[in-house]
């Protein structure tokens, strides 16, 4: 009886077989007549199963009690009406949570992979938010089954630990996703592991993160793997939106929009679609935005996770920003932090995780503090989210989100006259930057500067820092950067006016 028969067979018993159940001699579960169980202590003749009765074993309380709560929750647990999505599955979770305790690992497999609305449960917990729930499915089934099961385990685990900010752990479950991928040949798994690594690597890392992607590509299209190949060609570019090389970007995610539209792919479509608007966003590209939201009311909210809505209405906020709509890039910006709150509630229920983290998140203060300051010229307000966005960038250690959120704290700052706190966020920036090398985020951390020698009466040495960091620089070609130059000029043109 192989394990799917098993958990069938659990789930198709009535409530009087539940003694009858045994344990032979491989240790699955079979179902014995009555009358062998009677005649159990004399019996010599062959079951109905096929093996002898002294390769049976009886079940002892604590096995049975098992199997009797395994039984309860898969046939007789009704949830309530109404009920939350975590109560709607908690049967399942019960059964599963029953299952491993009786070391039964193929039949506990195979209740996670209860289809839910189109997805199995295990990634459907992580649709609706439930990380702690699918890191200790994916923990308990880790090394009990097969190498394919490990690297299923191995790569849930990474992903999960990058969302929730704690890449040193995603890191390592994902280097073990891709030894192991690579000595089985498992192709799509070692695409997976690249894609990984590359998330890992993305925030201070641009090079390596861009490799990993690379080779992530090179995987799937040499075992012809088109699934892989358009989530690779996803992750670069984002990786290449995150570093400002919005040109390539746009040529990824216009890759990405045709290989999901020759699939008919509509998720991995609306995905690329937020990358093209994304990129066009960085790159100043305010009429292919406008077009495109007036052509159409596309609703990226639908089908995704609850991270993936977290992003897409960040990303209409920023983009309803750029066109002047300020009042709907307010309100998805509101949007995107309930929904960020809504995965902190459900991972601080549980007290495996105190933190959370998410890439996102920084996205998303740091952009509506931007709104506040430069298009709504209220500093006071932008400082609420700016200040929050720093402490989430100083906690994933990304230096380029923190470089480019002092920055803007900078400006704030300096405007409110608060002088001291605005030159430590500034020199903080300046150090974050120089060590990176990356000539954008040393542009802003001295555009950053510059306010403060401007604010403190310094008006030459506030000119001259701005156009010290544009020298050598790309970064005029930036929204960031035009924003940043537009107020200086504001500044410049309060000055004139104020002389005359």
């Amino acid at each position: 009886m192989n394990a799917t028969q098993t958990i069938l067979k659990i789930t198709e018993l009535a409530e009087l077989d539940l003694p009858h159940i045994r344990y032979d001699a491989v240790g699955q579960l079979v179902l014995c007549p009555v009358e062998f169980v009677a005649d159990y202590p004399t019996a010599q003749t062959e079951t109905i199963t096929g093996r002898s009765p002294t390769q049976l074993r009886t079940l002892n309380a604590w096995e049975q009690a098992h199997i009797d709560y395994v039984f309860y929750w898969l046939n007789i647990y009704e949830p309530r009406e109404g009920c939350s999505d975590l109560e709607r599955v908690e049967g399942y979770l019960e059964a599963f949570y029953h299952l491993c305790e009786l070391s039964l690992w193929q039949q506990a497999y195979q209740v996670v992979c209860t289809p839910i609305d189109g997805e199995a449960l295990h990634e459907k917990l992580g649709t609706w938010g439930y990380y702690i729930q699918q890191l200790e499915i994916y923990q308990k089934l880790l090394n009990k089954i097969d190498h394919s099961i490990d690297c299923l385990c191995l790569n849930g685990l990474g992903y999960i630990f990058y969302l929730l900010g704690q890449t040193r752990k995603s890191f390592q479950h994902h280097k073990t996703q891709l030894r192991i991928s690579r000595k089985t040949k498992n192709y799509e798994y070692e695409c997976l592991a690249w894609k990984g690594l590359g998330f890992n690597y993305r925030s201070h890392d641009k090079d390596k993160s861009i490799r990993c992607h690379l080779k992530q590509l090179d995987c799937a299209e040499k075992y012809q793997i088109s699934s892989q190949k358009l989530i690779a060609l996803l992750g670069l570019g984002d990786a290449y939106d995150l570093w400002f090389d919005w040109q390539r970007s746009l040529q990824q995610f216009q890759d990405a929009l045709e290989c999901a539209e020759a699939m008919g792919d509509q998720k991995m479509k609306s995905l690329a679609i937020q990358g093209l608007l994304s990129a066009w966003s960085v790159s100043c590209q305010y009429r292919k935005i406008k077009d495109f939201l007036v052509k159409t009311d596309p609703e990226f909210a639908q089908n995704l996770s609850l991270h993936q809505q977290v992003r897409a209405y960040e990303l209409m906020g920023r983009c309803f920003a750029l066109i002047n709509d300020y009042q709907k890039s307010i309100d998805f910006y509101h949007k995107s932090i309930k929904i960020c709150q809504q995965i902190k509630d459900k991972c601080t229920r549980n007290d495996t995780l105190q933190k959370y983290d998410y890439h996102t998140e920084h996205n998303v203060f740091h952009n509506f503090g931007t709104l506040y300051y430069f298009k709504l010229k209220n500093p006071q307000a932008a400082i609420e989210y700016l200040e929050q966005a720093y402490e989430i960038a100083q906690s994933i250690k990304s230096s380029l989100r923190t470089v480019t959120t002092l920055s803007v704290l900078t400006h704030c700052y300096s405007v409110l006259g608060k002088t001291a706190i605005a030159a430590e966020r500034g020199q903080t920036a300046l150090a974050l930057a120089k060590q990176m090398e990356n000539p954008i985020a040393r542009y802003y951390a001295m555009a950053g500067l510059a306010s403060v020698a401007w604010h403190q009466g310094h008006y030459l040495r506030g000119i001259g820092l701005v156009m010290q960091g544009l020298w050598g620089s790309s970064a005029w070609q930036i929204f960031n950067t035009r924003l940043i130059i537009k107020t200086v000029l504001g500044l410049m043109g309060d000055k004139l006016r104020w002389r005359g």
